[in-house]
This record gives C-alpha cells, sequence and structure tokens, in this order.
C-alpha cells in the first residue's frame, strides 16, 4: 500500500459511518487534500517540485505550487509562471487538431492515411492503417526508441525526415491491438502540417493555444526567451542529493515536446469539459468536442475505451477521460471527470516523483468518491487454471531491432497461485469466471482472449492493454538460461585455455593443433567480453538510445559479428580433428562441445537482432 494510500484509509477509517459518501468538492476541500498529499509524498519520496490546478463548474476552484521549480536558487513553484514538460499530454493538442480538421472535412478518420502523406509505409498487410488508428494507437507499429532527441535545437532533424528513418516496423494488423505508439502521434502531427499547410507548431499556437488564451504554453522549438526562463528545472536524485537535468529537444514533436504551466491548463480542460467552447472562443463544435471523449477503440467489452486520442478509465463509479505524460524527470497527469465537471493537472520534476504521480489521482479518487470496501471474491474453482499457465509480454515492445533485448530483463509469468488464483509476476488474481480475473484486493479485471484453436493467445487488462503469449523458443527465461550456459562454458574453455598455456606437463598425451587450441580459447575469452558489454548495456540507465545509438554500442554490435566467423572455424577445426584424429577422443569430444556452444552464441544473438544492425 503506497503512502498516501495509507494516510486516506486512515482518515476514511476515522469518520467511517455506513456506506461511503462522496465528498463535497470545493476549494478549500481540495486544497486541504492537496496539501497533505504533498507533505505525505515528500515524505515518502523526497520531492522537488509539483504543480497543480483543479477546476470544477466552470471555476478555478484550486492553483497551486509546491515545492521548488529551481532548487538551487530556491525558487518556489509558481503554477501562473513555471512551465513544467507535459510529454504525452501533448498527443491531446495533436489529436484535437486532427478533430479540427476532420471537422472542416479536410480530414477522413477513416482514410487510408498513406493519402495524407508524401512518403510510403510499407504494405506489411493488406489492411491500410487509417487516421483513427493513430488516435487510437492501432496501427501496429512496434515501439520503437532510437534518436528522436537533441540536446541543442540545431541538432533536431525535421520532422518528416525522422519519420522516414526511424520508421518501425508493422508487427500487428491495423485495428487488432492496442499497442501506445508514439511514433503514430508524430505521424498524426505530421498530417496535420501536410493538411493544414503549416508547420505542426505553428498550427498548435494559432488554431489551440492562441484563441484559448494559453500564452505560456509552448510548442516551438528552441523556446522563447520567456519560456526558457520560465522553464522548471528537473531533476535526478543522486543518493542524498538531486542533480539537475539538462532541456532536451524533440524531432517528433507532436508526440511530446509541450510545455505548459497550471493555470495554462485550466483552460485547456475548461476547453474540453465545455465542448468546445471557452469564453466565446470555440476551437471545436459542440458535436466533435463531445465525438472526442467517445469511444472509437476497445480491446475487449468489458476494458476501458480509447477515445480520439483519450483515454477512458473507470474510477469508483467515476467515468474519467484521461492522458498522462511522462519525459525525462518530468511526470504529469491530465484528467477530466465530465460526469461532475470537473478537471485535474499534475506535474512533477523530479525522478522521485515518478511514483507520486502514479498514485495521486487514484487517491484523489478514493478520497472525494470513495467506495465502499468490496465482499471477499469466491474463486470459481470449476476453471482450468492451466489455460493461462505461461510467459507474456506486452505488446510494446520492439521486435526488429536490438532493442528487443529489453524484454530479456522481463516477461511476465503466469502460475497458478492456489485454488482459482493466478500469480502474474507476483501478484494475485482471482478467477471470477472463465478468462475474467479480478485482482486481490483491487477492482482492476484481467480478461482472456483466445485463438481460432481456442488456445489463450492473450491477456487484455481493465485499463485496456495487452500482453501475448510467448512461444515456448521467445520464453526469456529460457534465453537467460542459454545466455547462462555460453558463459559457464567459455568461462571454463578460458580457464582450460589458459592453464594448459603455461604448464608444461602433458602427461605424454597428443595435443589438440596449436592453432585449434588458440582459436577456440580466443574464442572463449571474447564470448565473456561480448557477455559482459552486454549485460553492462542491459544494465545502463534508460533512455540512453533516445539520441541515437552510442558510439560504444555501434562498436560493441561490430565486434559482435566477429561472433560468427569464429563459431565457423571452431566448428571447421572440430571436424577436421575427427576426420584426422587429432588429440584423444575426449578432447574431440570437449572441443565439439564448444564448437557447439559456439554456434549457439551465434543462434541466440541473431534471435535477439544482435547481429543485424549493420545491415537493417
Amino acid at each position: 500500500m503506497t503512502p498516501l494510500k495509507q494516510l486516506l484509509l486512515i482518515a476514511a477509517l476515522g469518520a467511517a459511518s455506513g456506506q461511503a459518501q462522496p465528498r463535497e468538492i470545493t476549494g478549500e476541500s481540495v486544497a486541504e487534500f492537496f496539501d497533505a498529499a504533498y507533505v505525505t509524498q515528500n515524505h515518502a519520496y523526497s520531492l522537488v517540485g509539483l504543480t497543480v490546478s483543479v477546476v470544477h463548474r466552470s471555476e478555478v476552484i484550486f492553483k497551486k505550487g509546491y515545492g521548488f521549480a529551481d532548487l538551487e536558487k530556491r525558487v518556489p513553484v509558481d503554477p501562473d509562471r513555471h512551465l513544467f514538460r507535459i510529454a504525452s499530454i501533448t498527443k491531446t493538442f495533436t489529436a484535437t487538431a486532427v478533430m479540427q480538421l476532420v471537422e472542416q472535412g479536410q480530414l477522413d478518420l477513416e482514410a487510408d492515411v498513406q493519402s495524407y502523406l508524401d512518403f510510403d509505409i510499407p504494405k506489411t498487410y493488406s489492411e491500410p492503417i487509417h487516421l483513427k488508428h493513430l488516435l487510437t494507437h492501432t496501427a501496429g507499429f512496434e515501439d520503437y526508441n532510437f534518436g528522436g532527441v537533441a540536446d541543442e535545437p540545431e541538432q533536431i532533424v525535421p520532422l518528416r525526415e525522422f519519420l522516414i528513418e526511424h520508421m518501425p516496423a508493422r508487427v500487428n494488423r491495423p485495428g487488432a491491438f492496442h499497442s501506445y505508439s508514439n511514433y503514430g502521434s508524430a505521424l498524426a502531427g505530421y498530417i496535420v502540417a501536410q493538411t493544414s499547410g503549416m508547420p505542426w507548431a505553428d498550427y498548435v499556437k494559432a488554431k489551440l493555444l492562441d484563441p484559448l488564451g494559453m500564452t505560456q504554453t509552448n510548442a516551438h522549438q528552441p523556446r522563447t526567451d520567456g519560456h526558457r526562463q520560465n522553464h522548471a528545472i528537473s531533476y535526478s536524485q543522486s543518493g542524498d542529493t538531486f542533480e539537475a537535468q539538462p532541456f532536451h529537444f524533440f524531432a517528433d514533436a507532436p508526440n511530446g515536446v509541450m510545455s505548459t504551466t497550471a493555470a495554462d491548463m485550466t483552460r485547456w480542460m475548461f476547453v474540453h469539459l465545455n465542448h468546445g467552447e471557452l469564453n466565446g472562443v470555440r476551437i471545436l463544435g459542440e458535436e466533435t468536442s463531445r465525438q472526442m471523449q467517445t469511444e472509437l477503440f476497445r480491446q475487449h467489452p468489458q476494458s476501458n475505451a480509447m477515445l480520439h486520442g483519450l483515454f477512458q478509465e473507470r474510477k469508483n463509479g467515476q467515468s474519467l477521460v484521461t492522458h498522462g505524460g511522462s519525459f525525462g524527470k518530468f511526470f504529469s497527469q491530465f484528467v477530466l471527470i465530465p460526469g461532475q465537471q470537473l478537471g485535474l493537472f499534475i506535474a512533477y520534476n523530479a525522478d522521485t516523483g515518478r511514483a507520486a504521480n502514479q498514485e495521486m489521482i487514484p487517491a484523489f479518487m478514493d478520497h472525494f468518491f470513495p467506495v465502499d470496501f468490496p465482499e471477499p471474491i469466491t474463486p470459481d474453482a470449476s476453471v482450468d487454471l492451466g489455460d493461462y499457465v505461461g510467459t507474456y509480454a506486452g505488446l510494446r515492445r520492439n521486435r526488429s531491432t536490438f532493442e528487443k533485448l529489453i524484454l530479456l530483463m522481463g516477461g511476465v509469468d503466469v502460475r497458478p497461485a492456489g485454488e482459482g488464483v493466478l500469480s502474474l509476476s507476483g501478484a494475485h488474481w482471482i478467477v471470477l469466471e472463465k478468462d475474467v480475473f479480478q485482482k486481490m484486493d483491487s477492482p482492476r479485471k484481467l480478461y482472456a482472449q483466445r485463438g481460432d484453436n481456442g488456445e489463450v493467445t492473450h491477456l487484455i487488462f481493465s485499463e485496456g492493454y495487452s500482453a501475448e503469449r510467448l512461444d515456448w523458443h521467445e520464453d526469456p527465461a529460457l534465453h537467460r538460461a542459454l545466455f547462462l550456459l555460453v558463459a559457464v562454458a567459455s568461462l571454463l574453455g578460458a580457464i582450460g585455455f589458459v592453464r594448459k598455456l603455461f604448464s608444461r606437463k602433458t602427461d605424454g598425451k597428443p595435443l589438440l593443433p596449436a592453432l585449434d587450441r588458440w582459436a577456440v580459447g580466443l574464442a572463449c575469452l571474447f564470448t565473456l567480453f561480448v557477455l559482459y558489454r552486454i549485460d553492462s548495456e542491459l544494465n545502463a540507465p534508460t533512455g540512453g538510445f533516445v539520441h541515437g545509438v552510442p558510439p560504444a554500442v555501434k562498436l560493441l554490435l561490430a565486434w559482435i559479428l566477429l561472433t560468427v566467423p569464429l563459431a565457423l572455424a571452431i566448428g571447421g577445426l572440430a571436424v577436421r580433428q575427427w576426420r584426422r584424429s587429432h588429440g584423444t577422443v575426449m578432447a574431440r569430444i570437449r572441443y565439439s562441445f564448444m564448437a557447439l556452444i559456439n554456434a549457439l552464441f551465434v543462434v541466440v544473438l541473431w534471435h535477439w537482432n544482435l547481429l543485424s544492425y549493420y545491415f537493417s
């Protein structure tokens, strides 16, 4: 249980009397909540800064900054002045721009996106990618995180060039599965630019920000002097200190470049709660604005829906329209509760805010819209849990580049954990009926999807995201074992090579040819070096490839290519030993085993796309 949940539970138990009832939402009650929440979170996570704004029934009822926008200078967060990076909440602006052009008849959600582009998307599947697929993250692109981020504005490549050079592979049929795609959102932004004849940032400023009076919000790169001077600094915790992080720039700007203040975000919340209108200015027709908040895709009949560039969530009896943002050390949430005419925006500026960002909105919902404690669940013992056992992986991952290697560290293991209970990587889910589970002590649901043969192929969480079942040969645990086998065998081989190298004693036994011994010895040492470097990169700080593939990794990938000729050479030498009866039979068997280990290593490297970087 999170620290904030503990605080709320104590308060709830202290005030409990009968059934849970919604609490009145006022400026005072909201201020009381966030003041207490900040103190609790700051004690638990050591936050740097937090900016908050809340609107309710056409009024800004709360707006406040906590902590510091600049820690070194001790500048407190000002919700009217300080910009926080909102990352993927930028996508709500891109989606609104798309819907403006749909309303004007310049775009069609059912159209093939190829008709709006001046470059080709590979026709991997017979079905085209429709514009609506970009708004629902169902275009079928794999995840791809190479490049796209620059340290200086002059290093940014044009959006068109980025989209062509960094195009991810298409791995699912369009409209089949929801898999969050930054590339798809950037592509939607490019379509806005192509159709309107205006660069995406210019369009957003002219058609969205300026009409709404969002003067402190920035979509451009480089920033104006005012935006640069008023931008909150982000921080990374290092021991007991915080280190300021540089401000980065995006090639795929429509995906997540924007920064804004909590005050400006009240206008963005108002215009979507007011169905496209704010203070007499209308950016969307009422019908189009309402359409944005309607279902456009649903992975499972009982899961949350994907709206038009927005997410649906259901919490504590309320329907929420949401989008989150996360980049670098900035974390944010944008939430509308249309049924309550309520909107919330929060943003943090340090890596310690990651967990805090995830728990704040659920805690707010539990506080103001409390629900009764759920009744105990009785598992359906008739359901065969064996149908679901296996290893799964989230759909949002890479398949075609060496970034696939990240899966080696993960995977979701699904195993029985008692009668009617499944364990998903340690979390317990109780079976309610065939293919329907509920998380223990939580309202979250899990649904199984079966293929044509009746076997479970996917697990779908109530939030709408999915995990697919991996074939036995894709199991990360298997490949971790194979890497370990290669490592142990290579270590033993290297030790034997070094021992023989410095030992003069042969016991009169015929040795293998010197060339054979040197080849396998050097191959073992080289394999150990490659495994060490792969492990180092896997455990390096995340986000290292957003600037592109580092030179050290490029060099490693070039070195890895040498494993192929080494394996072929050792295999050839092993064959020659048997044909010419070199050495003892036992020596030949050991050598052949090492030849197989080297061949296995090549196969495993190929599986993880570590041999294809210079040929793709």
